[in-house]
């Protein structure tokens, strides 16, 4: 049994040097452009669907902001998922999606599942009224504050109103 024990111990190793970085390459493949590009998403499907409503769009001016924060950018999101379920009900007669406790430590998976079940709920309403029309996930590889994907966000909510 003793004789096992270094063999075990070797073999614990060689798996964690071998599984550890695909483990961690995946846990960082999203980040603030993720967030951004998926927001983007959001945004075009969203946009499809007021096209096909007739509603108008909302051009008002946006208001500056800067250093955004990744909590203020999720409760944001959430907004956008209130809005979304509101939108889905009424018009799909879909179930709400909830978006959770809000996380200890936020960070872009967070605001990114809640934007994902957003795009869920808008391809829903894009469903029962027609629209056979999608937008594909257009891949974003520079760097971005949080900043950035709020501005997308916020032009969102507007849409949703």
């Amino acid at each position: 049994m003793r004789n096992l024990q270094p063999l075990i111990w070797s073999c614990l190793q060689a798996s964690v040097l071998l599984c550890g970085p695909v483990a961690i390459a995946n846990a960082q493949t999203i980040d603030d452009a993720a967030a951004y590009a998926l927001a983007n998403q959001v945004a075009d499907e969203l946009e499809l669907v007021r096209e096909r409503m007739g509603r108008p769009y909302d051009d008002s001016p946006r208001l500056p902001v800067s250093a955004v924060t990744r909590i203020e950018l999720y409760f944001m999101t959430q907004s956008v998922l209130r809005k979304a379920n509101r939108l889905a009900q009424e018009l799909a007669g879909a179930a709400p999606r909830a978006p959770g406790p809000v996380p200890a430590d936020i960070t872009p998976t967070d605001y990114y599942g809640v934007l994902e079940d957003s795009l869920d709920q808008i391809k829903l309403v894009a469903d029962a009224i027609g629209i056979t029309e999608t937008v594909k996930l257009a891949e974003r590889s520079v760097p971005l504050s949080p900043t950035g994907v709020f501005l997308v966000v916020i032009d969102i909510n507007r849409q949703l109103n």
